[in-house]
C-alpha cells in the first residue's frame, strides 16, 4: 500500500489534461478496451447527487439541491484543475452488464501477434537453412568418363542428396521444437507474472461514477478523492469534504491508477512522487455488490506520522487477500509531516477559534466519513469497520468525539504509546524555528512558498531519526505532532477518557518482542559477549540507580539467547512494548468493550530484511505482525511449516476480530483485560502485566522514556 504520478504546478494544468499512467502495459490494454466499449453504449440516467455529502455544511438552496451530479457548471473546471484530472472515461452511458461483457482482455490478440511473429521467424530460418545446406558436392576421380565410374558417381550423388534432405528436415524439426518451447515459456511467464486485468463495472459513489479494474478476479479502485485537494487557500486547513454538486465530476472517474503520496522526506532507494494534492484512497473488494456487505478494514499506513519509511512503503494488502478473507480493504493517503501536523500562531490566526495542527487527523476523519457514505457501493458493511494501523494517530481518533460511529473495532501494533501534554503555545514556540528557516513573518508568505521550500525549512529535530538505545537523562525530546487542538482533542487523552470521551469499541494493542532491533545503531553489537553487554547496560542505567542495573542484568542475561537479541528486547521493552502495556491498562479502566494485548515472540526461519537499506535480522522485529496479517511474509523469506503456522494463526486472530469483534484462532480467544497474550506458532495467555515490564515500572521509565507520537 506505491503511488506515483508526476508533480506539476496546479495552476498550469490544462482543463482536460490526461492522467499519466504508471503501468504502461495495463494502460494500453485498458485504453483499447475502452475504445471497444464505445461501440456498445446504451443510455443510462445520471444519478442524483446524494444529500449525505452536505454533512457538516450549511444547507444549499432548494434549486441547487436538485442538481444532478452529471451536470456541468463553471466550478467543474476548478475541480478538474485541482485534481489534475483528464482522461475522464466517456462511458457513463454504458450499462453495467454491457461493461462487464465488454471487458475481456486483449491479451489473446497480443499472443497471436507473438505467434505470427514466431511463425514468420520459423519460415525465415527454414529458408536460410535451405539456402545454406543445398550445395553441390563435387566428386572427382583419376579416370574421368569411364562408364562404370559414371554409375558410381550417380549412386554417390543420390546418397548425398538423401543425406542432405535428412539433415535439412531434421534441422527444421529441431528448430520448430526449440521455437515452440521458447514461445510456450514466454507465454507461460507472461501469464504467471502479469495479472489478468479487465475493466470493472462502473460503481457509483456520492459524487459520481467511478471506473476501476479487475485484478486476480478482485475489483480494485485506486485514487478515489475523498476530500478537496488541500492546496492553495486550503493548505494547512482542516480537510474539506465535497458539499456542492459543482465540486463533483460529470464523466466517469478514472480510478485505475494510484495517486501521489502526500509530501514527505524522500525514501532511500525509491523513486516516488510526492504532492500536497494527495487526499485519495484505494478500495479493494471481492465484489462491489450492495446485496453482499462484507467487513471493512481501513488501513492507515506508515509507522510514523512523518510519513512512510523504506520498510513499510510496501506493506499493503494484495488484491487476492480480499477475496481469500472475504473482506473489503480501504487504504488511505493523509497529510503527514510538516503539511499534516504543523502548529503555528500564524496558522491559528486564520481560524475563528485560534487553532492549528492535526491536519492529518482531519484527513483520516474525512476518509472515515467517506467510507460510511460510500462503502456499501463496493460491497462493504458500514456497520463493521475496523481501523488497522501501526502509528499513534488511531489512539487520537479513538479518543475524539468527532469519530463516534465512524468505526467499530481498532487494531494497533508497534506504535508510540506516549502522548505529550504540551499546549499550543509551547508547540508554537518549538516550531518558530520553521519561520526563521523559511524567512517568513506573515501568513501570506508561507502560504505562497513551494512544497520544496516548505520542506527544506523543517526544523532539524523533526527529521532526526530516533535511534534506538537505552534512555539517557537529558534526551532530546521528540517533536510534538498531535496537539490539543480543541476540535479533535480538547485535552490530554487520559483526561478525555476520564470525562467519558472514548469510543466504546473492542481494541487490540500489540507489539513484537524486538520491535526496535533494526533501529539500533551500535557498532559490533552483533559480536558482543555477555561481558560487553553488561558493561554497556551498566554505563547507561547506573544513572537511574544501581538496583535497576543489577535487576536488569539478572533478568535479560539468559542462557540459550544472545547479547544482541536480549539488548534489542530490552530497548524495545522500555521504548515501545511496556508503554503500550501501560496504555492498555489505562484503557481497560474506561473501555467496556474489551481491550486485548499481545506480543509477537516468533523467530522466523530465516533472517528478515524489509528493504535493501535494512540489516538482516532473525528476530521478531517491527512489522512481522503487519506483514503476516497481509500475507506478505513469503515476499521476504521462503516459508517453512513453522512460518506458515505463525502466519496462519495471526491471520485467524485478526480476521475473526474484523468479522465479529472477537480475536481468536482455532477456537481459542485472546484473553482481554488482566492478561497478556504471546503469539508464536500458537497463542498463549499470561496474567498481566507483561513480565518484562516489571523491570521498568517501579522507576516509571516506560512512561518517561517511551517513544512519543
Amino acid at each position: 500500500m506505491g503511488v506515483e504520478a508526476e508533480d506539476q504546478d496546479v495552476s498550469s494544468q490544462p482543463e482536460e489534461e490526461t492522467r499519466e499512467s504508471k503501468s504502461p502495459d495495463k494502460e494500453q490494454i485498458l485504453s483499447e478496451e475502452l475504445e471497444k466499449q464505445e461501440s456498445t453504449k446504451d443510455e443510462v440516467d445520471g444519478e442524483k447527487f446524494q444529500d449525505s455529502v452536505t454533512e457538516d455544511k450549511e444547507e444549499e438552496p432548494e434549486e441547487e439541491e436538485t442538481e444532478n451530479c452529471t451536470q456541468k457548471s463553471p466550478k467543474l473546471k476548478l475541480w478538474n484543475r485541482l485534481f489534475k484530472r483528464g482522461k475522464k472515461l466517456k462511458i457513463q452511458e454504458a450499462d453495467l452488464q454491457d461493461t462487464e461483457a465488454g471487458t475481456e482482455l486483449l491479451v489473446h490478440t497480443k499472443e497471436n501477434e507473438i505467434q505470427n511473429s514466431s511463425n514468420n521467424k520459423d519460415e525465415d530460418e527454414m529458408k536460410k537453412n535451405r539456402s545454406g545446406t543445398d550445395v553441390t558436392l563435387t566428386v572427382t576421380d583419376d579416370q574421368e568418363g569411364a562408364p562404370e565410374d559414371d554409375n558410381k558417381d550417380k549412386k554417390t550423388t543420390d546418397q548425398s542428396r538423401a543425406v542432405r534432405r535428412q539433415v535439412i528436415f531434421g534441422s527444421i524439426f529441431v528448430l520448430f521444437v526449440i521455437v515452440a518451447i521458447t514461445l510456450a515459456s514466454i507465454l507461460g511467464n507472461k501469464s504467471s507474472s502479469e495479472p489478468e486485468v479487465r475493466l470493472a463495472p462502473v460503481t457509483h459513489v456520492d459524487c459520481g461514477a467511478v471506473q476501476g479494474v479487475i485484478e486476480h478476479g478482485v475489483y480494485v479502485f485506486r485514487g478515489i478523492p475523498y476530500a478537496l485537494p488541500p492546496v492553495g487557500d486550503l493548505r494547512w486547513k482542516p480537510s474539506e469534504m465535497v458539499s456542492d454538486i459543482r465540486d463533483c465530476w460529470s464523466d466517469t472517474y478514472n480510478a485505475m491508477y494510484p495517486e501521489n503520496l502526500c509530501y514527505q522526506a524522500p525514501i532511500k532507494g525509491r523513486e516516488l512522487n510526492f504532492s500536497e494534492d494527495c487526499l485519495y484512497l484505494d478500495v479493494i473488494t471481492p465484489e462491489p455488490s450492495r446485496a453482499k456487505q462484507k467487513p471493512v478494514v481501513v488501513y492507515i499506513p506508515g509507522s510514523s506520522l512523518l510519513g512512510y519509511t523504506e520498510e513499510d512503503i510496501d506493506w499493503r494488502p494484495h488484491p487476492r487477500l480480499a477475496k481469500e478473507k472475504d473482506v473489503v480493504f480501504v487504504i488511505l493517503n493523509y497529510r503527514t509531516n510538516i503539511f499534516g501536523f504543523l502548529t503555528l500562531d500564524l496558522l491559528s490566526a486564520q481560524e475563528r477559534s485560534p487553532i492549528s495542527g492535526n491536519y492529518g487527523l482531519h484527513d483520516q476523519l474525512a476518509a472515515l466519513k467517506w467510507v460510511q457514505r460510500n462503502i456499501d457501493a463496493f460491497g462493504g458493511n458500514p456497520e463493521k469497520v475496523t481501523i488497522f494501523a501501526h502509528n499513534s494517530a488511531a489512539i487520537a481518533l479513538l479518543s475524539s468525539r468527532k469519530s463516534h460511529g465512524l468505526f467499530h473495532r481498532v487494531w494497533l501494533t508497534g506504535f508510540p504509546a506516549k502522548f505529550t501534554n504540551k499546549t499550543l503555545n509551547q508547540t508554537n514556540e518549538e516550531n518558530s524555528v520553521f519561520l526563521k528557516n523559511i524567512k517568513c513573518e506573515t501568513l501570506s508568505c508561507i502560504m505562497n512558498k513551494t512544497e520544496e521550500e516548505v520542506f527544506t525549512a523543517i526544523p532539524k529535530f523533526w527529521l532526526k531519526e530516533r535511534v534506538a538505545d537505552l534512555p539517557e537523562e537529558n534526551e532530546e525530546p521528540n517533536p510534538t505532532l498531535i496537539v490539543h487542538d480543541g476540535i479533535i482533542l480538547y485535552d490530554s487523552i487520559f483526561n478525555m477518557w476520564k470525562e467519558g470521551d472514548l469510543n466504546q469499541v473492542p481494541i487490540v494493542l500489540g507489539s513484537t518482542a524486538q520491535e526496535l532491533a533494526p533501529k539500533i545503531e551500535i557498532p559490533d553489537k552483533n559480536t558482543w559477549n555477555w561481558t560487553q553487554f553488561s558493561d554497556y547496560v551498566t554505563k547507561h542505567l547506573d544513572n537511574f540507580g544501581t538496583n535497576l542495573t543489577e535487576t536488569t542484568l539478572n533478568f535479560y542475561k539468559k542462557e540459550g539467547s544472545s547479547p544482541e537479541i536480549e539488548f534489542a528486547t530490552m530497548v524495545s521493552d522500555i521504548r515501545i512494548t511496556c508503554p503500550i502495556h501501560s496504555l492498555s491498562e489505562m484503557l481497560s479502566e474506561f473501555n467496556n468493550s474489551g481491550v486485548y494485548t499481545y506480543v509477537v515472540d516468533y523467530v522466523p526461519s530465516a533472517p528478515l530484511k524489509w528493504s535493501d537499506e535494512a540489516e538482516e535480522l532473525q528476530m521478531a522485529i517491527h512489522g512481522i505482525d503487519v506483514v503476516a496479517i497481509f500475507g506478505l511474509l513469503s515476499d521476504y523469506i521462503q516459508l517453512n511449516e513453522k512460518d506458515k503456522a505463525y502466519q496462519s494463526v495471526i491471520q485467524d486472530i485478526f480476521y475473526n476480530f474484523v468479522r465479529n469483534g472477537e480475536p481468536y484462532a482455532n477456537g481459542s480467544p485472546l484473553k482481554s483485560t488482566g492478561y497478556v497474550n504471546t503469539i508464536k506458532q500458537s497463542m498463549t495467555s499470561y496474567p498481566a502485566p507483561y513480565k518484562n515490564c516489571y523491570i521498568w515500572k517501579p522507576e516509571d521509565l516506560d512512561y518517561k522514556y517511551g517513544y512519543a507520537n
